[in-house]
């Protein structure tokens, strides 16, 4: 284990400047060991550089803090209640009943405060550079930590708790899946019709979905024909006039959009052995803001089938097909669970760029720093002398030139000009040197 400490002291000196500084007290008690102390010691750690990291990010770390409380209180009730019923404590109880009844209770928020929140997950990297207890007062414990924080895992930590920045319930969540069958046909693998294979499949699907769907989805359903028509009639809106003309069938819903990829790779009919590769991915989109929450990708899967008598290579294949996706199905339950809420959409103009890298670093800084707003920036388009880009946030028209601002002072290199015609903001940067 000795090689292993060293080379993470040397990843630490090799990217100090990367490191927090981070302070925590603890008061403990006699009969705390070692390791319980040395873990509330790292929690209170651990929050003071959140904390720190919150600020610099623009996040209002007081209204996280409030929620995160309110939240762990309501907890801690629940706690109290179930351990008066474990150990029947009431008004009767002895004096020594009480006392030990307090000292597990104790215990047991200190532990849950601990791991409430996985607060500790958000920390990629730390270094323990004291811990001290003082002369005067023992039991009362100090550490100072060093860490490095990751910007995603503490922004979903943070908007899980600020609630106010989420929509509070969505409507459906739309399924829609498109199948492609390549070096082979729905005939050959024994399907009169068309239909009964996706529906066979997405019946399926559907039913896990409204199983493990989150409390934020009323029903998911699959897109039907005439949906789909509405939709793309609605999509041919600009992305920042979605908003204001959603139809009502689409408000407050996602889609989840699957593409599937059947390939036959060999059939080798001396042996009636078929070789199937299997290909797919999908995407979650807001279809009110047009905003593409997610993406994910089934892992490629290459399968061989021997058919006989016995075996009906329809069912074989919907079988996979169904079990490959069913895989990624918590990672979408997860993202829509901790969706952020759009209020509004922005289209950026902007020219004189000095290199297409500068629109790109431009959009990735709006998001660090428009966090506290759910900032979400896509570049629609860019070419050599122009770029626009997307922008979704939970503020106004009026949060996102104010940022702009907040930008062009705090970075020397981005010397532009902020200009608004009519809807539309603009960014002229001053010279391409």
């Amino acid at each position: 284990m000795k090689w292993i400490l060293t080379l993470l002291l040397m990843m630490s000196f090799a990217n100090a400047a990367d490191f927090i500084r981070g302070e925590g007290r603890f008061v403990s008690e006699p009969s705390d060991g070692h390791e319980f102390v040395k873990s509330q010691l790292l929690y209170e750690g651990f929050s003071d550089i959140l904390s720190k990291e919150m600020r610099n990010l623009g996040l209002n770390k007081d209204l996280f803090w409030q929620k995160y409380n309110e939240q762990l209180e309501k907890n801690y009730t629940v706690i109290t209640n179930s351990l008066l019923g474990e150990m029947k404590i009431d008004a009767e109880s002895s004096s020594k009943q009480k006392k030990e009844y307090q000292e597990k209770l104790r215990r047991r928020k200190l532990d849950f405060k601990e791991k409430f929140g996985r607060l500790q997950s958000a920390i990629s990297r730390f270094v323990i550079k004291k811990i001290s207890r003082s002369s005067k007062y023992p039991n009362s414990r100090y550490i100072r930590v060093e860490g490095t924080v990751d910007s995603k895992t503490l922004n979903k930590i943070y908007y899980k708790f600020v609630a106010g920045s989420r929509k509070s319930e969505y409507g459906n969540l739309f399924l829609n899946v498109d199948y492609q069958l390549i070096g082979t046909t729905f005939s050959e693998l024994g399907i009169e019709n068309d239909n009964d294979f996706s529906e066979v499949i997405s019946k399926k699907w559907i039913e896990w979905l409204e199983k493990n769907k989150p409390n934020n989805i009323a029903n998911v359903v699959e897109l039907s024909d005439s949906q789909k028509s509405r939709l793309r009639d609605y999509q041919k809106l600009k992305t920042e006039d979605m908003l204001s003309n959603t139809p009502e069938m689409f408000v407050n819903s996602l889609l989840l959009d699957i593409q599937i990829s059947v390939v036959r790779e060999k059939l080798d009919k001396r042996k009636n052995e078929y070789t199937f590769k299997y290909v797919g991915s999908g995407f979650i989109k807001d279809l009110q803001s047009n905003h593409i929450i997610d993406t994910f990708d089934f892992d490629e899967q290459v399968k061989k089938y021997l058919v006989t008598p016995e075996v009906f290579l329809a069912n074989v294949i919907v079988n996979h097909v169904y079990g490959m996706a069913i895989g990624s199905f918590p990672q979408i339950v997860s993202t829509v669970k901790g969706i952020s809420n759009i209020t509004s959409v922005n289209r950026i103009v902007v020219e004189n760029y000095p290199n297409i890298n500068t629109i790109l670093e431009l959009a990735e800084l709006m998001e660090n720093r428009g966090v506290r707003y759910g900032l979400k920036a896509q570049v629609e388009s860019i070419s050599k002398d122009r770029a626009e880009i997307i922008v979704h946030l939970d503020g106004e028209k009026t949060d996102v030139k104010s940022l702009l601002s907040t930008l062009k002072s705090a970075k020397k290199d981005l010397n532009y000009d902020l200009i608004e015609e009519q809807a539309v903001l603009g960014i002229k940067f001053s010279n391409k040197g």
